[in-house]
């Protein structure tokens, strides 16, 4: 079943369910909301940070920052002014808490998402230089990122999702959602984390970055008149397996660590521990 069909067969039993406790749990005269428009926007709140996660890590851009945002806004009142009466009424104001938090963070990711479309063409033509060991014009593009705007995004995101009581969602897909993801954004964060190393890395002297990556690519050992200490400690504080879908880019950043006769770090026959 696609996952179109399967969000409007879920939106459907949940109407069905609201219908059949309404008129004894929830007086009309009192209810301050349509109680069908709840589980409609329950599932768009879901649906919208599903999208704007696939968005994030398959780099095509969809706007629902204002979409999410006013969502968000609107179920958060729903819990505030306690708009729903009786038994069924309170597990729904509970409810519209959490998927507020959902919609919120869908609204976060969105932004995110667009800024990170952004900087990934900036990312990826350095790693290109990177390669080639050019690195005063990867420097110059490292120069170009800003990737603190990038962490706080997915900061205020996943403060969002810390929000959301998960028993409180109605269902298993929609905690599956949660769940996924919150994983994701982790990642994310941890790789944006990972790619500022890569740019501080930058900042050391040119001639000491060049010459590690060329030991690397030619096989043969630097130059034994630079001092390569702080470039050293800032390879070694790399970790690949946090890059995410930089993994592979970092761990060649980090090789090189090795030069090209095999002895590098390990040997500890020319590189200083540190610098004078």
């Amino acid at each position: 079943m696609s996952p179109i069909r399967t969000l409007i067969l879920l939106a459907g039993l949940l109407l069905l369910l609201l219908a059949i406790f309404a008129i004894t749990l929830i007086p009309e005269a009192e209810a301050k909301y349509n109680l069908r428009e709840l589980p409609e926007d329950f599932v768009r709140a879901v649906h919208g940070l599903n999208l704007s996660v696939n968005s994030l890590i398959g780099g095509q851009v969809v706007n629902l920052e204002d979409e999410m945002g006013s969502l968000a806004k609107r179920l958060l009142k729903v819990h505030e002014e306690r708009a729903f009466k009786g038994r069924l009424g309170e597990l729904l104001n509970e409810a519209s808490f959490s998927y507020s938090k959902l919609a919120e963070a869908a609204k976060y990711v969105s932004r995110l998402s667009a800024q990170l479309s952004e900087e990934r063409k900036i990312l990826d033509r350095m790693f290109e230089y990177l390669e080639n060991c050019s690195i005063e014009r990867a420097k110059e593009l490292s120069d170009k990122l800003d990737l603190d705007p990038l962490i706080r995004e997915v900061e205020a995101a996943l403060t969002s999702l810390d929000q959301v009581n998960e028993t409180a969602l109605l269902s298993e897909e929609h905690r599956s959602t949660y769940r996924r993801s919150k994983d994701i954004l982790k990642k994310v964060y941890s790789m944006l984390i990972e790619l500022k190393k890569v740019k501080d890395l930058l900042e050391e002297d040119p001639r000491v970055l060049r010459e590690l990556c060329l030991a690397r690519k030619l096989g043969r050992s630097p130059d034994p008149s630079l001092s390569y200490g702080r470039a050293l400690s800032k390879l070694k504080g790399l970790d690949p397996s946090k890059g995410y879908s930089y993994s592979f880019e970092i761990l060649q950043v980090k090789s090189w660590l090795n030069d090209g006769t095999g002895r590098g770090t390990g040997a500890g026959t020319w590189y200083p521990e540190s610098d004078d």
